[in-house]
Formats: structure tokens, sequence, C-alpha cells
């Protein structure tokens, strides 16, 4: 494969996948549990991803815990992730809640 293609598709995977995207939020639960924020429900060691625009993260944003509880989302910039070799495998679940056990977690992209 030509050279351009190569980083032509490097940078589609890289932006299908976030690495590339701005304007965005994960929100990951690290939790062993569900939780849900802002209604949706987060199953565990997984996330979802919102636009900032449409769901600013504030220092308010809670994780409905299952016994009824809330507790605020620690909120970090994707400087603060540390990434591993290959690709965008540092915004995986396993990475991020490898480095923030127990937490629900808000990764800023932008």
């Amino acid at each position: 494969m030509p050279r351009t293609n190569q980083i032509i598709l490097a940078g589609t995977l890289a932006a299908a996948l976030g690495g590339c995207a701005s304007g965005r939020q994960y929100v990951y639960n690290c939790n062993a549990f569900a939780v849900t924020v802002d209604g949706r429900a987060i199953q565990p060691f997984s996330y979802v991803s919102r636009r900032t625009e449409l769901h600013p993260a504030t220092l308010g944003d809670v994780a409905a815990y299952p016994d009824g509880s809330a507790h605020p989302a620690m909120r970090v910039g994707a400087s603060q992730i540390s990434g591993f070799a290959f690709h965008n495998t540092w915004i995986t679940p396993a990475n991020v809640c490898h480095q923030f056990p127990a937490q629900t977690v808000i990764v800023d992209l932008g």
C-alpha cells in the first residue's frame, strides 16, 4: 500500500476511535457494577461518549450507584492518560481503569 494511503487510513482509524476527535468526552465506569451518568447506564469497565456542547462536564457530574448513592465523577484531560505503544489503546477502558480504579472518570479529549 502506498505511504499516502497508509497515512490516510491511519488518520481515519484514529478519528473513528476518538484519537483525533475534539469537543467530546468519554465517561468511563471503572467500577465492578453499573453506574448511571446523565441518565445513561454504563456497564462495569466500559464507557460512553458524549459531546461537550450537549452535555458540558461540570463539577456537579455524578455517578448514581446501584445502592442509591451518588459520587462525583473524576474529570481528567486526555493528556493525563498515559499511553501504550500501539495506536489508540490509551483510551481503552482497560487502560483508563488501570490508572483510575474504582472511579467514574470523565476524559476530555479537547
